[in-house]
Parts: structure tokens; C-alpha cells; sequence
């Protein structure tokens, strides 16, 4: 059995290695590297030297659309080294060309074998057969499907349920060994045979193109056509030379067109290519153009903000921190402003309190006249009340001393003296008794009637007339009593004690006793009570309180006053102490700043200048910055290094398209520059343009097979004796003879050959059996459940039988399960198909779902049971893999 080792990989253009990259496969089994650093590109490059890489335009498909590096680097191949057993192998291939050379290692010499170099191309209708029959033999394996679904373990894995189409074939063909290639040569040899080799082999298809025994039949038909024809006749023969000129003309035609649309078909590639240049030189020119664009913009708007940054030269005096300076002038300014408010304000404050002060002086004065007064009544009041009584006192002595034997009121002794004085003695003396009498009178009839009244509504109108007679008998009385009580003459004179003294005084001392008696009778009037003397002397002594309260209480006003009236001029004195010396800080910072050329009529408006001189500032800085950024982006230094770019960059574009266009004129047919067409229209027209070119050479091959047939018919019309029949007959039955034979032979390979198939799938079952047993031999080993065992179905479906025989389907699986079980798989049928050749194992990081025990469990089935005889090529992006490589 053949072992084959990976040596050395080398790619170059290749996915993302614009360079050339190399790496000595048999010294780096184990690759760490991290994610999209191209791991899978590796992988892929070996399968595309080995297998080819198509020429698709399709990016998401095997293919140069995808593999070939974006910056189109001039190199776009690869090498593989490698030993088969001991012998040693190299192979290099042109992906764009699909050129391969493959060499071995003769006596320490490189020596190309012939057969198996020159173009493959994997898309081509009849594949180099050399180099394919080349790989099989060295790999056992020809088909690049089956060799990634074999050999290649990728992340993530695909899904266990079933196994791919092309490695059930290969193991349905008994894994590629004796019966397959005894298959193969059967049915090679029924195809040597017969066109129609399908029907003996169980197909319904065949050839296209005639073999022996077709050969031999059409003979036969062209001998039976001659012996019953004869002679051809010269009117067959011209209508057959006209035809050969007729053919050689079409076939000089069709051999154009091909040979343009085969030219055209090469030239696609480097058509593509240079549209991807082209595309990738104009996207690079338009970006440069942009960045050219705003940069000088930038330019403009720099020189322009420079220019409006002269007019704020004095912020760019070195050692000022402009920013504080003029906030702290800003802030002295607002201070000024506030300390003028302030001092304002304490102006109009002193002015108020003294306008104030000056009311309340006024108000006061007014109510200390006011109290002043009210003590001046309330004293004169007193007094009068106390002359008062004095004026009493002094006329009650009077009288005490002259009428104080008289038992009878001042104010009567007055009247007594005045009616005395008025009537003299006797007559005053009737006079009074008159009236007397009078007043009796008056007096007993208003009794007399009250009685009468009272008689009659108590109990006289209820006695009846009886009633009646004593309320008037009581009238009658009332008013006759005065009468019968009067006597008929002068009454008896009454001893009167005042009128006897009256009656000693003369009438001077009667004058003097009516004044004596007339003041004291007024004194009596206007004398004031002691209640009213305690009263005016309250209201005197409450006035002098409230006189002397209001003089204290106006002293401490008048402190108070002063007081807040000095407290207000020791701060207005204060605030312009302040206003003073900010006002000659500012005036200071004016003239420093006179000095440097800057006037200055407020500072909120200078920092409004620096503000607008830091604004511009800012936006230099950015625009410093963004064209930083855009020489950096070009890595240029300057405006003239970018406008030499962009001049560079146009000329490579007008080259690329110089040549582009050369290539269009040189292969006419190819799309124009200024196409419209999409990628899928591009594809479209590309595939088109095989199907027509492949049409062409059948088209050939047609016309050529008719120009043989009219040649060889000529060759018989012109110059040849007339055909001998005897001779014609022999031949004929001879050759019938022969396709009975071959008729005979073809139905014994045909049976061979269905015996053979049948062998195989009988031997297919026992495959089955061992590759099941193989599989459960690895997932028992990876996964530690020896007693779960892997079954494959006549569909090679997979399934597991559980220790207590229940099937367990993959899907019933975890992820990682079904992982370990595919791998199980993988490697059962690596073991099998290696009975003529063992290849390599690649594992680009198929183990992301598995745990530490499993994994530990894999490293030690791959290193102590697959890699006793095979190699194992593992790529990981995890560092804890890198113990592995021992």
C-alpha cells in the first residue's frame, strides 16, 4: 500500500496571500492561526493545485472569481511537494492557464513526466486523461469532490444522516481497487467495440461516435450498396466533387469562426483580469480624485482661515494664557458694572434714608407738638378743675359763716332771696301761700279723679249704679275738698326762720347776699367731683408719661437712623475704594494692550474676539488634521505628492484601459469596455460563447466525417475499375463474420460485466458491514461509549444502535455528538479507501463543539491510531491544540 506525505505548499496570488507563501507541510502538522488568516485559503490551494481551479466569475463557488487575490499580483499559481512512498514528487500549476507540470526525483534530478504535464482544465469537455489516470494512480483518487469529502475535515462539519454521493460511489466500487479497474476495462472494451455499449451493460445511453462494429456494418451496407449499385455514374461523381467543394468552402468558414471565437474564449480570461484592473484602477482613481478635490479644498479653506487669523495677531503673543487673562478682565468688568450698580444703589439708598429721615423728623417734631399740647390741656384742665374747687370751698365759707344757722340749700335761700328781694316781705308771704293753696287744689282733683277712674274699673262697673254713685261721690270729693278745707279769711301768719332773716337785712346786705349766694350756687355747679379730679390728674400724669416715653423713644430713632445712615456711607466709601482700583486694573490692561496695537472698547467683546480667533483656530487644526488623514490614507506628505498620485494613478488607469482595449481589438467579440452588462449577463454571454465554440468543432468534426465519406466515395468513382462482385461478396461475407464475432464479444463483456456489478454490490454490503464496524471501532474510542455502534443501510444512511438495541437516529444527537460521529465516519472511510493508497488527513478546526474530554479522546485516536501510517495535517485557530504536535 502507497503512503503519500504532504512536503511543502507554495501559492502565490492566491486568496490572501498577494505574495509568494510557503509552508513545509512535514514539519507543520500542527497550524495555529487565528480566524481569517487563511487557514481554509490553505486548504484550498493544495485542492486547486492538485484538482485545478475553474474559471468561474461566480465569487461564491469553487473558482479563480473567488480565490484570485483583488490586487491581481503579476504570479497567480501554486506547488505542491510530495512523496509517494519513497519517491518524491513535484507539481506546479497555473491557475489562470490551467497549465501543470508535474516532475519526480530521478537520482537527485527533477525529470517532468511527459504524459502528465500540459493544460488542465477542470472545466474542459474532455478532461487530460494523462494527468487524471496520473492522479489516480499516485492518489486513488481523481475527483476533487471526493477528495474534500474525504480527506478534508472542515468546520463546520456537514451532517451525519447521510454520507456524501461521491464517497458512496467509491465505496459501492469497493473502494477503487481491482474490481473497479476490471469494470473499467470492460466497459473500455466494450466502448473500443460498439457505440451503442450502454444496452450490454444495463444503461440506456451510449456513444456518439462509431466504433468496429458500426465501422463493420457500415462497410457492410457500403459493399451491399456496391454490388447491387455497380458502376457510379459521372453525373453521381460530379454531384459529389461539387459537394467536396462545397464542404471544403463551408469547412474553411466554420474553421474561422472558431478559430475567432476560440481566440475570443482564451482571451476572456485576460479580458476579465483586465476589467478587474480597470475596475480597481478607476475606484483607486476616483478615491485619489476625491481625496485630490478636498484637499485642495482644505487648501483654499486654510489660506482662508489664516488670512482672517491676521486680523487677531494679538492672541498670538507667546506666554498668554489669553483664555483666563480675558476672562479674568471679563470678570473684573462685570464686577465694575456690578460695584457701579452697587454704588448706585447706595446712592439712591442714602438719598432715600435722608428723604426718610427728614419725614420722620417732621412726623416726630409734629407729634411732639402734638403731645406737648395735649399735656398743655390736660394741665390747664387740672388746674381749672382745682380753681374750680378752690372757688367752691371759698364761697361754701362765705355762707358758712353768714347763713350757716339757716337749715336749707344754697340754691333754695337764692330763690328765697330773689322772690323776697322782687316782692318785698307780706306779699311774697301771700303770694306763696296762694300758691300753696293753688297746688293743693290742683293736687286733690287730679286725686279725686284717679280715684273715680280707679273705683270704676276695679269694681264699679260690675256694682252697676251703685259702681257709679261712689266713682262720682270719690270725683265730687277730689274736687270739693280744696274748697271746704280753704278758710274765709287770712290764714294765720307761719314763723319762717329764712324769711325772719331776710327780714333783718337791708337791702344792700340782700344784694350781697344774692351775689354770695348766686356764686356759691354756681360754684356748686361747676365744682368737680373727686372722680373727676383723680381722672385729670390720670390723664396729667398720662400725658406727662407718654410725653417723656415719646422723648426717649425718639432719641433711639435718631441713633438709629444715624446709625444705618453711617453703615450705608461706609459702604457706598467702600464701593468706590473698589470701583476706583478696577477701574485703574482695566485702564492698565488697555494700555498694556494699546501698546500691542488692540483697542479695546469693552472686554466682552475682546473675548468674543478671542472666542472667534479660537473658533478659527479650531477649525484650522481640523482641517490640519483631515488632511493628515487623507495624506496618510495615500501615504503622501503633501498637496504636490498627492496631485503626482493622482496624475500617476490616471496614468495607470489609461494604460489598463490602453490595454484592455487592445485586448478587445485583437479578439473581436469580446464585450466593450463601456459595457452595460451585468456579472450574470457577462456569465451568460461567457457560457454562450463555449456553447458555440463547442458547437463549431462538432460542427467540424461533422463536415470532416462527411468530406471522408464523399472523398473515400470519390476514390472510388474516380479511376477504379468496376467493382469485382465475387471478390465484393467475399469480402462481405467475411465481414459479416465479423460482426457476428464482435456482436458475440459484446454480449460476453456485457455479461461479465453485469456478473462483475453484481459482485460488487453483494461485495458493497460486506463494505457497509466493515465501514460500520470500522466507525463504531472511532466513535467509541472518541466519545467512550464502546457499547453504541454505527449502522449503515443499503442507502448508507447512519444510524446508531444503543446498548439496549434501540436505533438512535443523528438528529437525536447533540451537535457535538453528531460531530464526533461524522469524524468517526470520516476517518472509517479514509481507512478503507486507502487499500491501494494512503493520503494525508487535513482537519481545518473541526473540533469547535467538542468538551476537554473528548478532545483528549480525539488526540489520542488520531495520534495512536490514525497517524501510525498516515499524515495528519491539523489547522486550528486555538493555541490549547499546540501540545498536539507531539
Amino acid at each position: 500500500m502507497a503512503t503519500v506525505y504532504w512536503r511543502r505548499l507554495i501559492l502565490r496570488g492566491f486568496g490572501c496571500f498577494h505574495d509568494e507563501f510557503a509552508i513545509d507541510l512535514h514539519t507543520n502538522s500542527l497550524l495555529v492561526l487565528p480566524n481569517e488568516s487563511g487557514k481554509s485559503t490553505l486548504v484550498a490551494g493544495l485542492a486547486a493545485i492538485i484538482f485545478g481551479l475553474p474559471a468561474s466569475s461566480d465569487p461564491t463557488k469553487f473558482g479563480q472569481a473567488r480565490y484570485r487575490n483583488w490586487d491581481d499580483p503579476p504570479r497567480f499559481d501554486g506547488e505542491l511537494y510530495f512523496a509517494v512512498d519513497q519517491q518524491e514528487y513535484h507539481l506546479t500549476r497555473d491557475f489562470a492557464t490551467h497549465k501543470v507540470t508535474l516532475r519526480q526525483q530521478k537520482n537527485g534530478q527533477w525529470a517532468e513526466i511527459e504524459k502528465a504535464s500540459g493544460v488542465d482544465n477542470p472545466n474542459a469537455s474532455r478532461p487530460f486523461l494523462g494527468y487524471r489516470q496520473m492522479l489516480q494512480e499516485l492518489f486513488g483518487v481523481a475527483s476533487l469532490d471526493l477528495f474534500l469529502s474525504t480527506f478534508c475535515l472542515t468546520q463546520p462539519l456537514p451532517s451525519p444522516n447521510d454520507l456524501d454521493a461521491a464517497v458512496q460511489g467509491l465505496l459501492a466500487g469497493a473502494g477503487g481497487g481491482r474490481a473497479a479497474d476490471v469494470a473499467g476495462r470492460l466497459e473500455n472494451q466494450l466502448r473500443e467495440i460498439t457505440r451503442h455499449y450502454g444496452r450490454p451493460l444495463g444503461r440506456s445511453r451510449g456513444g456518439n461516435k462509431d466504433r468496429q462494429l458500426e465501422e463493420i456494418q457500415a462497410e457492410i451496407v457500403y459493399l451491399e450498396w456496391q454490388i447491387t449499385a455497380g458502376q457510379t455514374s459521372v453525373a453521381e461523381l460530379q454531384e459529389v466533387q461539387a459537394r467536396l467543394v462545397e464542404l471544403r468552402r463551408e469547412h474553411e468558414q466554420v474553421e474561422k469562426e472558431l478559430e475567432t471565437k476560440a481566440g475570443v474564449l482564451q482571451a476572456w480570461t485576460r479580458w476579465r483580469t483586465q476589467q478587474e484592473r480597470y475596475d480597481r484602477a478607476f475606484q483607486q482613481q476616483a478615491r485619489v480624485e476625491k481625496s485630490l478635490r478636498r484637499a485642495r479644498d482644505l487648501e483654499r479653506e486654510g489660506e482662508s482661515l489664516r488670512q482672517q487669523l491676521a486680523d487677531y495677531a494679538v492672541f498670538e503673543a507667546a506666554g498668554h494664557d489669553w483664555g483666563a487673562r480675558l476672562e479674568r478682565l471679563v470678570e473684573q468688568e462685570r464686577e465694575l458694572e456690578r460695584l457701579q450698580q452697587e454704588q448706585e444703589r447706595l446712592k439712591q439708598e442714602l438719598e432715600q434714608l435722608e428723604k426718610e429721615q427728614a419725614k420722620k423728623l417732621a412726623e416726630r417734631q409734629a407729634r411732639t407738638q402734638e403731645l406737648a399740647a395735649a399735656l398743655r390741656q390736660a394741665r390747664a384742665q387740672h388746674d381749672a378743675l382745682i380753681a374750680g374747687a378752690a372757688a367752691y370751698e371759698e364761697a361754701q365759707a362765705d355762707y358758712e359763716q353768714r347763713f350757716g344757722a339757716l337749715t336749707v340749700e344754697p340754691a333754695t335761700l337764692l330763690r328765697a332771696v330773689e322772690s323776697y328781694i322782687q316782692t318785698g316781705g307780706a306779699s311774697s308771704r301771700r303770694q306763696a301761700a296762694s300758691k300753696r293753696q293753688r297746688t293743693v287744689a290742683w293736687a286733690s282733683r287730679f286725686l279725686g279723679v284717679l280715684l273715680a277712674i280707679v273705683s270704676y274699673l276695679g269694681w264699679g262697673r260690675q256694682a252697676g249704679a251703685v259702681g257709679w254713685g261712689v266713682s262720682l261721690a270719690l270725683l265730687a270729693l277730689g274736687w270739693g275738698l280744696p274748697w271746704l278745707l280753704q278758710g274765709r279769711g287770712e290764714p294765720a301768719p307761719v314763723q319762717d326762720p329764712v324769711l325772719g332773716t331776710l327780714a333783718t337785712l337791708e337791702p344792700a346786705e340782700l344784694e350781697q347776699a344774692k351775689q354770695l349766694l348766686e356764686r356759691l350756687v354756681q360754684c356748686a355747679h361747676t365744682r368737680p367731683t373727686a372722680e373727676a379730679l383723680a381722672e385729670s390728674s390720670s390723664r396729667l400724669a398720662k400725658a406727662e408719661a407718654t410725653q417723656a416715653g415719646w422723648l426717649d423713644n425718639m432719641g433711639e430713632l435718631q441713633e438709629t437712623e444715624a446709625s444705618a445712615r453711617k453703615r450705608v456711607e461706609e459702604q457706598l466709601t467702600s464701593t468706590n475704594r473698589q470701583i476706583k482700583a478696577l477701574r485703574e486694573q482695566l485702564e492698565q490692561a488697555k494700555l498694556l494692550l494699546a501698546e500691542q496695537g488692540e483697542g479695546v472698547t469693552s472686554w466682552k467683546d475682546l473675548r468674543q474676539r478671542y472666542a472667534a480667533y479660537q473658533q478659527l483656530q479650531r477649525q484650522l487644526d481640523g482641517l490640519a488634521q483631515e488632511q493628515a488623514g487623507i495624506w496618510h490614507a495615500h501615504q503622501v506628505t503633501d498637496l504636490a505628492d498627492l496631485e503626482r498620485l493622482a496624475l500617476q494613478v490616471g496614468n495607470d488607469l489609461a494604460t489598463i484601459r490602453l490595454a484592455w482595449q487592445t485586448l478587445i481589438d485583437e479578439n473581436p467579440g469580446l464585450p466593450p469596455i463601456d459595457t452595460s452588462q451585468q456579472p450574470d449577463e457577462l456569465h451568460s454571454w461567457y457560457r454562450q460563447l463555449e456553447a458555440e465554440v463547442a458547437g463549431l468543432r462538432r460542427q467540424i468534426e461533422a463536415l470532416q466525417g462527411e468530406e471522408q465519406n464523399l472523398l473515400r466515395r470519390q476514390a472510388q468513382l474516380e479511376g477504379q475499375e468496376p467493382i469485382n462482385i465475387a471478390v465484393a461478396e467475399n469480402r462481405l461475407q467475411e465481414l459479416r463474420q465479423e460482426e457476428k464475432r464482435l456482436q458475440l464479444e459484446v454480449e460476453a463483456l456485457g455479461l461479465a460485466y453485469r456478473e462483475l456489478e453484481a459482485a460488487r454490490v453483494e461485495y458493497a454490503a460486506t463494505h457497509r458491514e466493515r465501514l460500520a464496524e470500522q466507525a463504531s471501532h472511532y466513535f467509541g474510542s472518541i466519545t467512550g461509549q464502546a457499547e453504541r455502534k454505527v449502522e449503515l443501510d443499503a442507502d448508507f444512511a447512519v444510524s446508531l444502535r444503543g446498548e439496549a438495541g434501540q436505533t438512535i437516529h443523528p438528529v437525536q444527537l447533540s451537535q457535538g455528538a453528531q460531530d464526533q460521529l461524522y469524524l468517526s465516519l470520516r476517518l472509517a472511510i479514509a481507512d478503507l479507501l486507502a487499500e491501494a493508497v494512503r493520503l494525508p488527513l487535513i482537519l481545518d478546526d473541526p473540533f469547535v463543539n467538542c468538551d476537554s474530554e473528548r478532545l483528549e479522546r480525539i488526540r489520542q485516536t488520531l495520534t495512536t491510531t490514525v497517524a501510525e501510517g498516515r499524515q495528519v495535517w491539523l489547522l486550528t485557530h486555538t493555541q490549547s491544540f499546540a501540545d498536539w504536535v507531539n
